[in-house]
């Protein structure tokens, strides 16, 4: 869309999500410039529906014909062994078709892209988190054509970002969901929730009830305990400003959202656009109106216009509750014993739905305009009490006007037609639309024996273009007065020359691949400088396609200890008695640490805190002669960008301290160090930085050799396994050994939500439960704050697993002493990376779940492996004995193994109310093999079962849950078998929640934290009458496939109208009942085995 006023660009892009096909189509159709989509591979949002391969093509061909260009997500973090054998096969059929663009968080992805793609432009996604112009300018200089702004930047920020990068072009969120932490820099939904943000999965812990406590006493209390959860963006009110500052593409969050929200926020945000074009900032104005339809669609308590503002605190917060909220609409204005009459606030449309409480809605019958009453019969046990407010969930009227509107219709491109028609020359007819043509030809034109062509009737055939994406606008005729023409002819190159026009449009988009001429340098031909401890990179001639001839060095580690028999150590120091502690000991003449500390990293914190001691303390690590490094902040501002370089100026040059070197948090503090004036150029870069695969190491390398910085090592991020460290180490690779947690890193402050913010860098305590804590550190000097998980120890780890890796590094936060505490190890993603790394089985006691549904828990790993296809079965069965398959069992063995391999049930525990069907002599078949055996395991379950559960008792004896065990050598694993009664034929609803109790068998309600769901396909098609739906009751358009956040997942068993009954299975995963996210427990899944009567 053209500007005449604004940013550099004169134009402006909307720039909208979509989770499907169809929604793509229809944000296209309600007026998208652009459109953001993944496919189903590396995209940020894995449970969104995503894109197979020939829907993409088909979003890539619908979307050029309108003029309108698409954006694939590739914006995760990629192993090494997904960069090397995925990427550029599953690009290229998208990059041939013409996509427009990739947007990209990893650095090793961009290197590739640019290397194999070099005429698609890359967006540096949002996950890089990009803060300010000198991290722009390198992204910018290394190939980027776009940033995608963190979303915590300021509408100043970015205005000095535009003016900085004047032609890298600026995307920047303007409506949808906010996330607490920076993005890029969360990493509490893996180590908590076992799934990571960086890899798409993340599983939103900032939407959970937190207690907070300062100073031990609780601030706060369950009616605002969701203290991570921010209110949802509206940047309608400002959107001059933003555009004004510099953003040209306007971009809504929501690719996990329907097609109702994404399609109508779409339209909204289009017709304010262009109202702003039309009348400039004086004649922009929006209405109260598509405030309260935008709420309706989707709010979590009004709307916030972010950080753009400078703003935060409790004003930004959802913390009430986490979830939608709706619009206010109806209010009681009596209630008589069930009885109630509401006051309709504004329209109410049949199908509305009202939320009463967290669980129970209910729905309007009929359309009632506002300030009218409506009478709606109720359950008493409802407190609707005079003058309540109620709030409507879902506008079934905003349903209505999408699916009409922008679902069930295609876009039509305007095109002109000119015909000529002259007799003795060739029927010609050509199409034009903006700068393609096509032009067709038929036979020579005769004169009309009787009646000739009617100009009229002519048109009238030539404007039928039907379904084929294209409308005619305009139509020329140059006939002579006694032509005959043919209706078959024109009517058959109508259809010719909208073909050839479609086809010239889309084959100018289309681009044919060329394997690079230059072999990309690999990063096996990377070298470490011992002289000068720097990584240093070289061509490498012999190495080839499949790096067999390589004479680079790859992951060449030498001694570097000074001491016999002590290896290179790094130590990361958070305060100053720290750091005291950790010089005693290692300049001690008895050091009996058995290391040499190489280098000793300073939090920069301390220099805020007491700048004298820090200088002391400085002085201390330069005469023990090791290396001296200053940790940066975690994220730097572009506005503190200058404050920063001050310090590092009166640190270098006002305190006699000699600094070796900068721990660096980011891509903005790289392009800080690089354009200082200072003799310091030496960085090591943190886990933030994601070296995820060699690539990533290498394009880093690049990025600090433009930024005329020394990258002497980057540190390995913190989500990886062993087998993906070593396939990722690099020479100058350090890998952090012992610490915290950095869980998240945000600009929200939890003390400023609940109003203690005394700027004094405070820490607070945040609980789920009783196990669980994070502690929150306020860092003032930089107006960030860091959340740090628990401590965890890999020493005992890389004994038993030498990965080759040259440094070390411990992390000491807040410690009392420099100690190290053994903790057990992070798990594995996949058997076969259990497998690679070869720990005995005897130390393990973790369980690790693959957010996969075809996929195993992996329990642990020596010469065998064990899984389950689920950790519950639940039947809900006839009152007849009836035998199930409850899971499978996956084993992997390289030799038999004959002994302790039982699977046993608790049969008499649990009042024989069910018994081990299959394997029938309790044994798992174990035999040597190279790939992997399914044994499924069958249960015979009797009635009674629903009786036998813990929480139940009878004649005074408690009741035990019925399970199965799996028990390999000295391990064992338990899976748990439960009934509850088939489902009558008028159908009902199971509500799957946190009920912090366990209800009685026979009610709809189970106790648990809900993920996710999915119905398995069957052969009774189970998708048809078995419906998914989060907590509010509103029906979503991937009803058999289903995310929820607040923990609630409803499962709608529709009536039945045959006489028989019918089956299907659905699958959840979901947190161990009654917790959240504790510090052992991992995302489980459930197998329910739903029987309904027939009518």
């Amino acid at each position: 869309m053209e500007l005449t006023h604004g940013n550099n660009y004169n134009r402006i892009e909307v720039l909208a999500p979509a989770g499907s096909l169809e929604i793509c189509k229809a944000v296209i159709n309600a007026g998208a410039d652009a459109v953001y989509l993944g496919g189903d591979m590396f995209g940020a949002r894995a449970y969104a529906g995503n894109l197979n391969n020939e829907e993409m093509l088909e979003a890539l061909d619908y979307a050029h014909r309108a003029g309108c260009r698409i954006y694939l997500t590739v914006n995760t973090l990629l192993k090494h062994k997904e960069i090397e054998g995925q990427l550029i096969s599953y690009i290229r059929p998208f990059y041939e078709h013409g996509l427009d663009a990739v947007i990209v968080q990893d650095l090793g992805v961009m290197r590739l892209i640019k290397k194999h793609f070099p005429d698609m432009d890359i967006h540096a996604s949002t996950q890089m988190t990009q803060t300010g112009s000198l991290g722009a300018k390198l992204l910018w200089d290394m190939g980027a054509e776009r940033v995608v702004t963190s979303r915590e930047m300021t509408l100043t920020e970015i205005a000095q970002l535009h003016k900085d990068c004047p032609d890298m072009e600026i995307e920047s969120f303007v409506h949808g969901a906010m996330c607490y932490c920076y993005s890029g820099q969360c990493l509490m939904s893996s180590f908590r929730g076992g799934r990571s943000g960086n890899r798409g999965r993340c599983a939103q812990p900032c939407r959970l009830s937190y207690k907070v406590y300062d100073n031990d006493s609780q601030i706060n209390d369950k009616d605002n305990s969701f203290a991570l959860s921010p209110k949802d963006m509206c940047a309608l009110p400002i959107l001059p400003d933003i555009i004004e500052a510099g953003v040209y593409s306007l971009k809504i969050e929501g690719r996990m959202k329907n097609v109702t929200y994404a399609a109508y926020v779409t339209s909204i945000y289009r017709h304010y656009v262009d109202e702003y074009i039309k009348y400039g900032r004086k004649g922009y104005k929006i209405t109260k109106k598509d405030i309260d339809n935008l709420c309706d669609i989707y709010n979590r308590g009004s709307f916030t216009t972010g950080f753009y503002n400078s703003k935060k605190g409790k004003e930004m917060m959802s913390y009430e509750r986490p979830n939608h909220r709706g619009s206010e609409a109806l209010k009681v204005v009596s209630n008589d014993k069930g009885r109630v009459t509401f006051k309709a606030l504004k329209d109410i449309n049949p199908q509305d739905v009202f939320e009463i409480d967290k669980e129970h809605s209910f729905e309007s019958g009929s359309f009632v305009k506002a300030g009218n009453t409506l009478v709606v019969n109720l359950p008493r046990k409802y407190n609707l009490y005079k003058d309540r407010i109620i709030n409507r969930m879902k506008n079934s009227f905003l349903e209505r006007l999408v699916k009409e509107k922008y679902v069930q219709t295609s876009f039509e491109r305007d095109i002109d037609m000119y015909m000529e028609a002259v007799k003795g020359s060739p029927l010609s007819l050509t199409a034009v639309t903006g700068q393609f043509s096509a032009s067709i030809s038929g036979s020579e034109v005769t004169k009309a024996l009787k009646q000739p062509a009617d100009y009229e009737d002519v048109k009238s055939k030539l404007i039928m273009t039907g379904n084929t994406g294209y409308k005619v606008s305009g139509i020329e005729l140059h006939m002579d007065n006694d032509v005959f023409l043919s209706v078959g002819e024109l009517k058959k190159l109508r259809r010719e020359v909208i073909a050839q026009l479609d086809n010239n449009i889309l084959s100018s988009y289309c681009r044919t691949y060329k394997e690079p001429d230059d072999s990309i340098i690999n990063p096996c031909c990377m070298t470490y400088n011992e002289q000068d401890n720097s990584i240093l990179s070289s061509d490498c001639d012999a190495h080839n396609e499949y790096h067999n001839n390589c004479t680079g060095i790859e992951s060449q580690y030498n001694d570097v200890s000074d001491n016999a028999g002590k290896m290179l150590y790094t130590v990361y120091c958070h305060s100053f008695d720290i750091v005291s502690s950790v010089i005693d000991i290692v300049s001690s003449p008895d050091n009996k640490l058995d290391i040499a500390v190489g280098r000793i990293y300073l939090g920069f914190g301390m220099y805020y805190s007491d700048r004298q001691r820090f200088i002391k303390v400085c002085e201390k690590i330069n005469k023990i002669g090791i290396k001296l490094f200053i940790a940066l902040p975690y994220i730097l501002e572009q506005s503190r960008a200058r404050q920063l370089s001050t310090m590092l100026d009166d640190i270098e040059h006002n305190t006699g301290i000699i600094i070796d070197g900068y721990l660096v948090r980011n891509i903005e503090e790289i392009g800080l160090i690089g354009s200082r004036k200072s003799k310091v150029k030496d960085i090591i870069t943190d886990t933030g930085l994601y070296v995820f695969n060699k690539y990533s190491g290498y394009e880093l390398k690049d990025i600090a050799d433009k930024a005329g910085v020394r990258l002497l090592s980057h540190t390995l991020p913190l989500e990886l396994n062993n087998s993906e460290l070593q396939d990722t180490l690099t020479a100058g690779s350090e890998i952090i050994v012992y610490g915290k947690i950095p869980a998240m890193v945000s600009k929200s402050c939890v003390r400023k939500t609940y109003g203690i913010c005394d700027k004094k860098c405070s820490t607070t305590l945040l609980k789920q439960g009783s196990d669980i804590s994070y502690i929150v550190e306020s860092v003032c000097s930089y107006c960030y704050t860091v959340t740090w998980a628990g401590t965890f120890d890999l020493t005992e780890e890389l004994k038993r697993n030498d990965l080759g890796v040259r440094s070390l590094r411990f992390e000491f936060i807040d410690e009392d002493t420099f100690t190290i505490k053994k903790v057990h190890g992070r798990g594995y993603d996949t058997v076969a990376d259990a497998k690679l790394s070869k720990p005995s089985n005897t130390d393990l006691d973790f369980e690790i779940t693959v957010d996969d549904s075809n996929s195993y828990e992996i329990i642990a790993n020596n010469d065998y492996y064990l899984g389950v296809s689920n950790s519950v079965f639940i039947a809900y069965s006839p009152d007849d004995a009836s035998t199930y398959e409850a899971f499978k069992v996956i084993t992997d063995c390289e030799k038999a193994f004959p002994d302790a391999r039982t699977i046993t049930d608790n049969m008499a525990e649990a009042d024989n109310s069910f018994a081990l069907s299959s394997p029938a002599d309790g044994k798992l078949p174990i035999v040597a093999s190279t790939s992997p055996r399914v044994t499924p395991v069958s249960v015979l379950i009797q009635s009674w079962l629903m009786y036998s559960e813990v929480g139940q008792s009878f004649e005074g004896r408690d009741k035990v849950n019925a399970y199965i065990t799996l028990k390999l050598g000295n391990l064992e694993k338990q899976v748990h078998i439960r009934r509850r009664a088939a489902i009558d034929a008028g159908g009902t609803i199971l509500k799957y929640m946190p009920a912090n109790s366990y209800p009685f068998p026979t009610t709809g309600e189970v106790d648990y934290h809900c993920l996710t769901g999915e119905v398995e396909d069957g052969t009774d098609n189970p998708k048809e009458w078995i419906k998914l739906l989060p907590s509010s009751m509103v029906d979503r358009n991937d009803t058999d496939k289903i995310i929820v956040e607040d923990g609630h997942i409803y499962i709608k068993i529709m009536p039945n109208t045959a006489s028989t009954t019918r089956n299907g299975i659905v699958y959840l995963t979901t947190i161990m009942p009654g917790s959240l996210y504790t510090g052992e427990s991992t995302v489980k899944r459930i197998k329910i085995d739903i029987t309904q009567k027939g009518n």
